[in-house]
């Protein structure tokens, strides 16, 4: 706050610790009595002064520039901030200040007790909730649990932990009923409702906890799993508590799956689940709030309450507009529909067809029986006589593309496909954005063309041209073949060849009077003015009217623009036979919708929607996205609704509102409201009304003819005359008063009005507040039932023909909708409102919902299954009274997503009941063949009051198998480890000392995730960008992927800054624009002057999803971020380094505390061996705390660097499940985003591998170009050849003689693998090929190995690895590295193997271990306590 003067009642010194304060300008005040008495002065003093504002800022009320801005600077929970906020909240509706809130905790004494501003500010980590914990039965083929006795585990930890954790041991003692079932039965409830039978109860508990443990350890047999899905279904179905049992049933199914299998099946029940599986696909998942799908591979409780409380707001606004429950609750769930361009081509003379499906011959034998679209057909198209498809090609001779549609509309004719078509030749409407010409030898070439191709329209009619322009395509020189990889190309047509053609054709036809080559001559040659020219020049006229250029097409009326396709890499034909297949599909669900039910003209419900003509800046929502805005408050609606005029009745319901901000006594404003005027006066207009509201500002409501508009609107009687009488005023510059008297006005009235400065005051200061409210900076603007469309780049022009297509594409977004549902009310008496006021209210109503759409994230709508529900009668059920908000699941209760969805619905149904309504239909599985759930799970739900501490608590689990722990958190969330006593990976609970197991995580970093693209719309691959935080300087960068243009990089809470990194990614990229896809309605994203960084404000645990928008700088429009340099084969990301890097940079993962003791004797064996300074790079998302522990020690002992990195998976790639794949994906997918940009290689070394080579010589090995480089797989043991995969099958067809290379150990040079994009290359095949669970087995391995055409593999000599399963022992004293690989034949455990197989093993074994007990004794130093050099990189 700099400099500003401190004010308070005490002298100033209190300011330091004050819990509140409140700036204006440089006034800053903490008590509100000094506020409140010196507010008079204050703002007087501010007023006039700019105040910028952030993204921290929260508005009250409207912001208005033009008003001073007090800032609060405070908590909600502090005892002093109800008063500050009181006073200034006075002083915001009473328009004198602008309130702003930035919340902040000064000190944690200003926060009261068991306020949520108490959170987390004693000193303890705050306890978070909104994740799951899963227990998993692990898969124990190969043995690999760590026998090491130096310590038990059961003694290890501190005792601060003990005592941190003996209460909830305590709790867990004596809570003699857990709120949990137990087999289906709740013992909480019953211990209540028969206290008198506690005992028996606990007796009758722990004899089916121990049922369940034994029966869990018996393996079902294949025809007891065949129908659990159905039994599992049934159980849920018939509960009294249908939540409670599906959360028991999907969160204990290893323990449950024996009783389940004893369960007798219903056959009605089984009936209806086979029965509902001819409308669902069966186990099919889908999850929707109010139609809106919601994601069901992880469920965001924190993003899921934020869109109930938002939904319950707009909700609440309905309500208070007086609408019906009913209505408000259908309102909720219109979705945005899909911006489609759609443009009417009925009544264009310009536009005619050249066949008919509905009349040609050839279609005589199909039915014209809409419900044949139902029936499969061959080639797609069903064979219905109906112009359900129609085609308009506007094509331009000059291009070369045009050829190519020609070509495929005739092959469309010839396959006899249902479709309807017309051509429009045209030169001069040219759509210039993006386009290639030919450079024929006749400069004249097109020209001729399209004036033959229009004579012989008007002529001789559509099919004559259409033989004309096929004759010239077919009649092209080929330059080379079609083949299986490319199309034939062709030479560009000349004139004399269009010539020829066209000859023939007139000599065929006829018509022409005298010679053919004499009128050719006259009539198209000429470049006198003649009838070929005036057609021409029509259908030119025709082509701007409706905004059409060409090469262009329209499919049902949809616009498709060359510039589109060529930006997406593709031709117009292709992207035509693209928007083919998806119309096909949309005309067969308004099939299955009855859309054609009792329609004579379907090609008019096709293309419903369609506009007058093409208006970019209206209807192309990618290239201008429409800004909506919330309505005026009611204050300011009151004054604004008495100066609607329309032309027709007053008394009339018009479902359009416009409002016109427009200073007439300008030239540009006067004609914009002759234009809205002219369009209200017309048929189209008739669904409207509008009023005129001034600008204010430097141009006050003084001039006459500004006056004069507002008079009229004010004007009691005779309203239907003020379009007319504006169209004079305005458009014509008629005086005011003559006009009123000639148009009929009142003219005593009017005079009246035109004097009273009373009313002009009251209208120009709702003229203010209304500018002020939709934030309208410019002196021209249109707002329509809330859309806001400024003009100000339209130098204030529109048209009467714009305000038609501006209206209809609202009207067709949702205004028709809404006003159709409220006069149905009105109609049935049951809307309590008065006739008048219904106009403003559908205005409202349609403005709150297209708020609510705008907001929404673009997801896809699901229709209500409450019809769907009402046949499921046993399947399906429903809890919760809310109208507010509808949630609806389909769910197959023995699924992953039924895990993590249950308990949210549960904790709904419990704290939201009043607001929320839960539907579910059951839909499970059926003849399973394995067990489809093999965890338990739970889930971590916020707690009822901030006095308890969430947590998870998983109990009844089998006591002797082998368990791994998995935390289940939102995609926004990067977590680690924090504590844990015992091996998360190998937990076996007979083995434990502890009743209780304890495990902590920590919530490290919440991601800014994203995607970039170029301005060609595709993907900024390559682009560097650094997340730089604002307060601890911390930098993080990253690359941007060819994968949908994703980027990824953690966070903590507070400003950020995002900038292009310096160097290629600056100097070709900008800024230019930043969207936040988390909240769009997040406050505009400031970017630097130089456009290379952007502030980004984390305040969330959603984090942030950005769209980010590049933009090549001048001169650098054909650059590319991954060329590489010309200077050598170093990168330009190798250049980048400032020092030269001697160390040798070492990679690997562990999980388990097995694979961290072998891990332990990997890193001490490569330094050993290796001379040069080393630094090791581990993935800590599976690390033991214990480890991360220990590392700092062994460093120091060993004389080695470390970092811990981290990646999460991102939501676009398809997900593994198993925890050991996760880890396997780990080690290949994400290598270019892993490391720090800086780094130039890496090499992988296995956990469980003996180094005993220099691994500088690996280092510095020449790869010859490639990426990385692996050791080809041994085949020197004859004993496993049976178990060499990759020699035979597929294998030995895909690798073509390349070998097949093992994932033990590998470097990777990071220079190459980011310039050749291998990383995306690599997740483009595993995203592929992982959709099928046979593909991949071993991922880690078969991966780059599947994809070494493609990404080529650098054979490392074969001593680099040496494993005993596929290599002979002669070839073992050679050996640089030793593996424990997996042995596929003995499946001997890791560390008997360990210990017979190397020699040095149990000798490092020892030392390590000896080291490790110092450690926990104690006896080493701490090394935080040590200074540790900077790392240069």
């Amino acid at each position: 706050m700099g400099d500003a003067a401190t004010r308070d009642g005490t002298g100033g010194d209190d300011a330091r610790v004050a819990c509140c304060r409140v700036q204006v300008g440089d006034d800053v005040f903490t008590e509100v009595y000094a506020l409140v008495a010196a507010m008079d002065g204050l703002i007087t003093r501010a007023r006039g002064e700019t105040f910028a504002r952030t993204e921290r800022d929260h508005a009250y009320a409207t912001f208005d520039d033009a008003l001073p801005t007090a800032v609060l600077y405070a908590s909600p929970g502090t005892a002093c901030f109800s008063a500050m906020h009181d006073a200034l909240a006075k002083a915001s509706d009473s328009r004198v200040l602008n309130y702003v809130l930035r919340p902040v905790l000064f000190d944690a004494s200003c926060a009261r007790a068991n306020s949520c501003a108490a959170s987390g500010v004693d000193g303890n980590l705050l306890r978070l909730s909104g994740f799951g914990i899963e227990l998993a039965v692990k898969n124990m083929e190969y043995k690999a649990i760590d026998d090491s006795k130096i310590k038990s585990e059961g003694d290890e930890g501190d005792q601060q932990e003990d005592e941190e954790h003996e209460d909830e041991d305590n709790r867990a003692s004596k809570d003699v009923f857990a709120d949990e079932p137990v087999a289906g039965f709740n013992f909480a409830t019953l211990a209540a409702r028969y206290p008198e039978s506690t005992d028996a109860l606990k007796l009758f508990r722990d004899d089916m906890k121990k049922k369940l443990s034994l029966a869990s350890d018996a393996p079902l047999k294949v025809w007891d799993i065949k129908d659990l899905g159905i039994q599992a279904a049934q159980r849920v179905a018939l509960s009294s508590d249908p939540i409670g049992a599906l959360v028991d049933v999907s969160q204990n199914f290893p323990s449950l799956a024996d009783s389940l299998s004893r369960m007798p099946i219903d056959k009605t029940f089984a009936k209806e689940v086979r029965r509902n599986h001819r409308k669902m696909q069966p186990g099919g998942l889908v999850m929707s709030l109010n139609g809106e799908q919601l994601e069901l591979d992880t469920v965001d409780v924190y993003a899921l309450v934020e869109s109930i409380a938002k939904e319950v707001g707009v909700y609440e606004e309905l309500v208070h507009l007086g609408l019906p429950s009913t209505i408000a609750k259908f309102l909720l769930r219109i979705p945005k529909k899909e911006n489609q361009v759609k443009i009417d081509t009925d009544n264009c003379e310009s536009i005619v067809f050249y066949n008919d499906v509905e009349k040609d011959p050839k279609f005589e034998r199909w039915s014209k029986d809409v419900k044949h679209l139902a029936s499969p057909s061959p080639g797609g198209f069903p064979r219905v006589r109906r112009n359900l498809y129609t085609v308009v090609a506007i094509l331009d001779p000059t291009d070369h593309g045009m050829w190519d549609m020609i070509d495929m509309m005739d092959q469309m004719v010839e396959a006899q496909m249902p479709i309807r078509m017309a051509q429009v030749v045209v030169t001069g409407a040219r759509d210039d954005t993006v386009s290639t010409r030919i450079d024929p030898s006749d400069a004249k070439f097109g020209e001729r063309v399209a004036l033959a191709a229009n004579y012989l329209m008007r002529a001789h009619g559509a099919e004559a041209q259409r033989d004309f322009l096929s004759a010239i395509s077919i009649n092209r020189q080929m330059l080379s073949e079609p083949s299986y990889f490319a199309p034939a190309t062709y030479a560009p047509p000349t004139w004399a060849l269009a010539r020829q053609v066209l000859v023939t054709i007139l000599s065929q036809l006829g018509g022409v009077d005298g010679d053919v080559e004499a009128f050719i001559v006259s009539a198209i040659e000429s470049t006198t003015r003649n009838d070929a020219a005036r057609e021409l020049e029509h259908v030119r006229r025709d082509m701007s009217r409706k905004g059409l250029n060409a090469p262009s097409v329209l499919l049902n009326g949809e616009y498709v623009r060359d510039a589109v396709a060529r930006a997406h890499g593709a031709t117009l034909a292709t992207m035509l036979n693209h928007h083919l297949r998806l119309e096909m599909s949309r005309v067969k669900t308004m099939f299955t919708q009855g859309e054609f039910d009792g329609v004579d003209d379907v090609s008019a419900v096709v293309t419903r929607g369609a506009s007058k003509k093409y208006v970019p800046w209206i209807l192309d929502e990618a290239e201008n996205p429409p800004v909506y805005s919330a309505p005026v408050p009611y204050d300011v609606e009151r004054v604004l609704d008495a100066t609607f005029a329309s032309a027709g009745d007053a008394e009339e319901i018009k479902p359009m509102s416009i409002v016109v901000i427009a200073n007439a006594d300008t030239k540009s404003g006067a004609r914009l409201i002759a234009e809205v005027s002219k369009y209200a006066l017309s048929d189209a207009g008739s669904a409207a009304r509008f009023t005129v509201a001034h600008p204010g500002g430097s141009a006050p409501l003084a001039g006459e003819r500004a006056r004069a508009v507002q008079a009229a609107l004010l004007l009691p009687s005779r309203r239907a005359k003020i379009p007319l009488f504006f169209s004079e005023i305005c458009g014509k510059g008629v005086d005011a008063d003559d006009a009123a008297t000639s148009v009929g006005l009142n003219a005593a009235d009017f005079k009246r009005l035109m004097d009273d400065d009373v009313s002009v005051d009251e209208i120009s200061q709702a003229h203010a507040r209304l500018v002020a409210h939709y934030g309208i900076k410019s002196k021209c603007a249109v707002i329509a039932n809330g859309r806001v469309l400024d003009l100000t780049f339209r130098h204030c022009e529109m048209d009467a023909d714009d305000f038609a297509v501006f209206v209809a594409v609202e009207m067709e977004q949702r205004s028709s909708e809404i006003h159709a549902l409220v006069m149905k009310k009105v109609h049935a008496g049951e809307l309590n409102a008065e006739l008048g006021a219904v106009s403003r209210i559908v205005s409202r109503a349609s403005a709150i919902v297209a708020v609510k759409q705008a907001s929404s994230p673009r997801k896809r709508s699901i229709m209500s299954l409450e019809t769907m529900a009402k046949d499921a009668k046993r399947t399906a059920f429903k809890s919760g009274t809310g109208a507010a908000v509808e949630i609806e699941a389909i769910l197959d209760p023995l699924s992953k997503e039924a895990q993590r969805v249950a308990p949210v619905l549960a904790l709904l149904r419990d704290r939201l009941s009043e607001d929320v309504c839960i539907r579910v239909i059951l839909n499970p599985r059926i003849n399973l063949a394995d067990l489809p759930l093999k965890s338990y799970y739970r889930y971590v739900a916020p707690p009822e009051s901030f006095m308890e501490s969430p947590g998870a608590h998983i109990t009844d689990v089998p006591t002797h198998k082998t368990l791994t722990m998995h935390v289940d958190f939102p995609e926004s969330w990067m977590v680690t480890t924090h504590k844990a006593t015992y091996d998360l990976d190998n937990l076996i609970l007979k083995d434990a000392k502890d009743r209780v197991i304890h495990a902590e995580y920590r919530l490290e970093s919440i991601l800014v995730t994203g995607h970039a693209s170029d301005e060609r719309h595709q993907p900024a691959r390559g682009t560097q960008m650094i997340l730089e935080d604002d307060n601890t300087r911390a930098t993080q960068g990253t690359i941007v992927m060819a994968n949908l243009g994703y980027f990824q990089l953690p966070a903590s809470p507070g400003m950020h800054k995002l900038s292009l990194r310096a160097g290629r990614s600056a100097d070709i990229f900008k800024f230019e624009a930043v969207n936040d896809l988390t909240d769009t309605a997040a406050f505009d994203r400031r970017i630097s002057e130089n456009a290379t960084s952007v502030d980004v404000f984390v305040d969330s645990f959603r984090g942030r999803v950005l769209e980010v928008n590049l933009k090549r700088r001048p001169g650098r429009e054909k650059a590319d971020v991954l060329l590489i340099a010309k200077t050598g084969p170093a990168s330009w990301i190798s250049n980048m380094f400032k020092k030269s890097d001697s160390r040798i940079h070492i990679f690997s993962v562990a999980s388990g505390h097995l694979y961290e003791r072998f891990l332990k004797i990997m890193m001490a064996s490569v330094k050993r061996s290796t001379k040069e300074p080393v630094k090791f790079w581990f993935i800590k998302n599976w690390l033991s705390p214990s480890f991360k522990d220990y590392l700092p020690y062994m460093a120091k002992e060993y004389d080695f660097e470390f970092e811990l990195i981290s990646y999460k998976w991102p939501t676009w790639l398809n997900k593994q499940t198993e925890k050991q794949r996760i880890i396997w994906a780990y080690k290949i997918l994400f290598l270019d985003v892993l490391f720090p940009l800086e780094l130039k290689k890496v090499i992988f070394v296995d956990a469980d591998q003996i180094v005993r080579a220099d691994m500088a010589e690996l280092w510095n090995m020449d790869l010859k170009g490639a990426p990385y480089g692996y050791t080809p797989m041994c085949d020197n043991n004859k004993e496993m050849e049976g178990f060499r995969f990759w020699k035979q099958g597929f294998w030995a067809n895909h690798l073509r003689g390349k070998p097949y290379h093992i994932s033990a150990l590998y470097v990777v040079d990071l220079d190459r693998f980011r310039e050749i994009a291998a990383g995306d290359r690599l997740r483009g095949m595993y995203d592929q090929l992982s959709r099928d669970p046979g593909s991949l087995a071993n991922l880690d391995q078969d991966l780059p190995n599947f994809a070494q055409h493609e990404v080529p593999i650098f054979s490392l000599p074969q001593p680099w690895l040496w494993c005993e399963s596929w290599c002979g022992n002669e070839t073992k004293a050679a050996a640089k590295t030793i593996d424990l690989c997996n042995n596929p034949l003995t499946k001997e455990p890791k560390l008997e193997g360990a210990r017979r197989i190397v020699a040095e093993w149990p000798e490092l074994d020892d030392e390590v271990r000896a080291f490790t007990a110092r450690v926990e004794r104690g006896e080493i130093l701490n090394p935080s306590a040590i200074p540790v050099a900077k790392d240069e990189l």
